[in-house]
């Protein structure tokens, strides 16, 4: 299949993606593309968290390759630490990547309110954190086909083994008094021992591999939580500025109101003294022409 063809279509809104999708395909079968007309027709549809990522890959590409890069840091991080050699700092890593998840989230977030659709903050976190645990979705991310293959697995952790660790010594020899085991003996023994440890050593790494992955599932899901209660608590704030504006503006339209109010006063209450010194100086002439008559 094309590259741009498979681009264009995973980045068409889903609810037009079935048409667009069936339009291609019989394109292809017009133009005798067998093979490419029934990979086109066997895409589904992708959903509005993938749809959104994907826009957002072709228009914000310097954002996208951040996350793909501390996706990839954090993997290796968390692989390092499991096989119990040199790697990147695997607090940072994760610090690094809900960062680089929170950047990409904003903007995916904004390509479904433009289409009428809610921001969706925690499925956006939450699958972005899928699309971390595993290189090939964010390979996908990254070339703006996200669910074109699926995420397959989304267990950083997925095929690592602990590390093993040196084998323990055997125990002491025993006291002269007591009848030396011969070198084929002490050879089985120190086998054994070292068998015994060894086994001991993978069945406590896997426990601490299981505790691992548990620890980081619940955090990535605090994350989802968190973030989602930082989005409302910004879209509260935001509505209260809104509120807060529009108070002060209808405050600024009274005050206006009020202050052109008391200059009208101040002139009709002039024009009644005015008035009434008329009057007055009114009543005195008729006063005055009635005495003289």
């Amino acid at each position: 299949m094309d590259e741009g063809l498979l681009r264009r279509l995973l980045a068409t809104p889903p609810d037009v993606f079935t048409a667009a999708r069936n339009a291609a395909a019989k394109e292809l079968r017009k133009d005798k593309q067998r093979d490419a007309a029934t990979a086109v027709a066997a895409l589904r549809r992708p959903s509005w968290t993938d749809w959104a990522l994907n826009v957002v890959a072709d228009g914000h590409a310097d954002v996208v390759a951040e996350f793909g890069d501390a996706a990839s840091t954090s993997r290796e991080a968390q692989a390092a630490a499991i096989e119990d050699r040199d790697g990147p700092d695997v607090r940072a890593s994760l610090r690094d990547l809900r960062a680089a998840i929170a950047d990409l989230a904003r903007p995916a977030g904004a390509v479904l309110e433009q289409r009428g659709r809610p921001a969706a903050t925690a499925d956006l976190t939450a699958r972005l954190v899928e699309v971390a645990g595993n290189a090939e979705a964010s390979d996908d991310l990254l070339a703006g086909v996200l669910g074109a293959g699926g995420v397959g697995s989304t267990e950083m952790f997925a095929g690592l083994e602990p590390a093993t660790r040196p084998e323990r010594s055997s125990r002491s020899p025993k006291s002269p008094t007591k009848r030396t085991p011969s070198k084929s003996e002490g050879d089985d023994q120190a086998s054994r021992n070292a068998e015994r440890a060894a086994a001991a050593d993978r069945k406590r790494a896997a426990h601490q591999l299981e505790r691992a992955e548990r620890e980081h599932r619940g955090a990535m899901r605090d994350l989802a939580r968190v973030d989602a209660d930082v989005e409302r608590a910004t879209a509260e704030v935001d509505d209260a500025r809104a509120t807060l504006e529009a108070a002060r503006n209808q405050l600024d339209v009274a005050e206006r109101r009020l202050d052109g109010a008391q200059r009208q006063r101040a002139k009709v209450a002039d024009s009644v003294e005015r008035s009434k010194s008329a009057l007055d100086e009114a009543r005195a002439d008729v006063a005055r022409a009635g005495a003289t008559g």
